[in-house]
């Protein structure tokens, strides 16, 4: 594939990612006397590959997502989209963790955040709601998985949570996509599970625009529907920033501003205990 000229098409990958940033500096005037906030947030992307296409198809542009990896660093990592329970996707989802395991020995560099378990009963035959996260753990090797919804439902919960925690994967937990796609909603969501266990919890859209919704919206749902304080918000945020796909040093720049705006939070409201 290589030789076939597959990569012919990273220029073409780097002048989107440009044009996609450029567009944003204009939209909020970040080279005017007048910026507005969004103009400090670090952007880049994660290579996005079709999981519900044939095998040949999924394994060229896991391919292309490595190669794209290394040669640019505004790709910073690989997802793995289109519905979970697609034919080709349920069919072939271990092939795909495989795929992905081989890749990795290749591109050891390369930074994988994967979608599994976003599914829950009645949407998949009960055999698929036992494997898909452990196997993007456990096989593929995920830095970070998105969803991990069907825990409860996974082969060994309790032994899989302890390996996610053990391997320092992230989740990637998104309330209004599971409500409204899987109808998983307050207790029956096992956002609680993942942070009892220790596991880093990062709050996500999934997709605000199909969801219609904010990241600010997902804050307010873990606080007022499962009950999580203050001090489980800030670590939530932490975590985000912590299982951040960035270089070492950017990561500690921006924990470190990320603390001292909490610093100057807090500072309005002295006396208070946070919990």
């Amino acid at each position: 594939m290589l030789a076939a000229g597959l990569t012919d098409a990273i220029p073409a990958a780097g002048r989107t990612a440009a044009d996609a940033i450029g567009r944003q500096w204009e939209l909020l005037g970040c080279a005017t006397d007048r910026p507005r906030p969004g103009c400090d947030v670090t952007v880049n992307f994660d290579v996005q590959v079709l999981r519900n296409q044939p095998p040949a198809v999924v394994f060229a542009q896991l391919l292309f997502g490595f190669e794209l990896m290394r040669a640019d660093p505004r790709w910073a990592g690989l997802n793995m989209v289109q519905p979970e329970d697609g034919p080709y996707s349920l069919r072939d989802y271990r092939l795909h963790m495989r795929m992905i395991r081989y890749l990795r020995s290749v591109y050891p560099e390369g930074r994988v955040t994967l979608h599994a378990g976003e599914l829950a009963p009645g949407l998949v035959p009960p055999e698929h709601l036992r494997f898909h996260v452990r196997s993007a753990v456990g096989v593929a090797g995920a830095d970070r998985i998105g969803h991990g919804a069907d825990l409860r439902w996974e082969r060994d919960p309790e032994g899989l949570l302890r390996r996610i925690k053990r391997r320092g994967v992230c989740l990637e937990i998104n309330l209004t996509s599971n409500r409204q796609i899987l109808g998983l909603k307050g207790r029956a969501h096992p956002i609680r599970d993942y942070a009892r266990a220790g596991v880093r919890v990062t709050l996500s859209t999934d997709d605000e625009g199909v969801s219609r919704t904010n990241l600010t919206s997902q804050y307010v749902q873990a606080a007022r529907r499962h009950g999580f304080g203050y001090r489980a918000l800030k670590r939530f945020a932490r975590d985000g920033l912590r299982c951040a796909f960035l270089d070492p040093a950017e990561k500690r720049a921006a924990l470190a501003d990320q603390a001292r705006r909490f610093r100057r939070f807090e500072a309005r409201f002295p006396g208070r205990r946070a919990r």
